[in-house]
């Protein structure tokens, strides 16, 4: 037995919180500030109401233990400088009992807020799994519901996809790394590329938790096979729709600009990091997932490309 797998996850939240002590630091200001401003709702607050050649539409989704605090990320949604068309919060039935949300949602909702209740629960999958067949031909842009989030994401996000309309756009990734012919394990991969921005190419894996716009009708239909999400990648979004992008031979771009994540205090309490990169979990899905669809070669081939 490896053994990360029998640490507690005390130790891998001691040792992020260590590690990342002044970004928490900062994320904690921007935590407070986005709190004391949110019933601040300047006059360009809202939804878009033009017209595009494609809507946007930022779905985001979460959970119980995150749902008190989780509107700020709605908050920066709807303060955005490119406003989106909708803003859809994706939530399971059966988490919420009765439907009961915190009194902050009400004037969210009023502002554009929509909020969809999904039968089935898929975790983290639900941002994009329900937006994608919601709204086919339109733009999706997910974000996660713990961070506090720049106004000019989506506009940094759109202006990429506007050059490069064929591909994913991530304001955050990684880069997988090869070598001898074989993928390294997750965990030796290069972290949070910054430099040279913008690059593209299929050797990024885009991370949710930066903000990524999906251009429509790019995935395949595999895309929403949720026995397969729930046997190989339930709580691995980010490798499941790589994994995709590989399948329909879609590149990754990360954005010209990026920005720190600032993570809402106290929101990591239940994160899926501590499994799946402190754990090493995330070398063992992704491998599980090329092998099922007969994918490392190509992948390998791609990056070589």
């Amino acid at each position: 037995m490896n053994i990360t797998e029998i640490i507690p996850d005390s130790v891998f939240r001691f040792g992020r919180n260590l590690k990342n002590h002044k970004m928490l630091a900062a994320a904690k200001k921007a935590n407070a500030a986005a709190q004391r401003d949110f019933l601040k709702q300047p006059e360009e607050s809202g939804l878009y109401e033009g017209h595009r050649p494609n809507r946007i539409i930022v779905s985001f989704t979460t959970y119980p233990a995150r749902i008190d605090s989780a509107y700020l990320v709605a908050d920066c949604m709807l303060k955005q400088t490119v406003k989106p068309d909708k803003l859809v919060l994706y939530l399971a039935e059966s988490q919420f009992p009765g439907k009961h949300l915190p009194d902050e949602y009400e004037p969210l909702r009023k502002r554009g807020l929509e909020i969809r209740w999904c039968g089935e629960d898929l975790l983290a999958h639900k941002k994009y799994f329900y937006a994608m067949q919601d709204f086919p031909d339109d733009i999706v842009v997910t974000v996660d519901d713990d961070v506090i989030y720049p106004h000019t994401l989506i506009e940094n996000l759109y202006k990429s996809y506007k050059l490069q309309p064929n591909a994913v756009h991530a304001t955050r990734g990684h880069r997988i790394t090869i070598e001898n012919q074989h993928i390294l394990p997750y965990n030796q991969w290069e972290k949070d590329i910054v430099d040279n921005r913008p690059v593209a190419g299929y050797q990024y894996l885009a991370t949710g938790v930066g903000g990524v716009l999906y251009p429509p009708h790019l995935l395949p239909k595999e895309t929403f096979d949720t026995k397969n999400i729930r046997d190989l990648a339930i709580k691995a979004d980010d490798l499941w729709l790589k994994v995709m992008e590989i399948k329909n031979g879609i590149p990754t771009v990360l954005t010209q600009e990026s920005f720190p994540c600032y993570e809402i205090a106290g929101s990591q309490k239940t994160a899926l990091v501590y499994d799946n990169v402190g754990r090493g979990l995330n070398s063992k899905i992704l491998g599980e997932l090329l092998k099922r669809y007969n994918l490392e070669e190509k992948l390998i081939k791609l990056i070589h490309n």
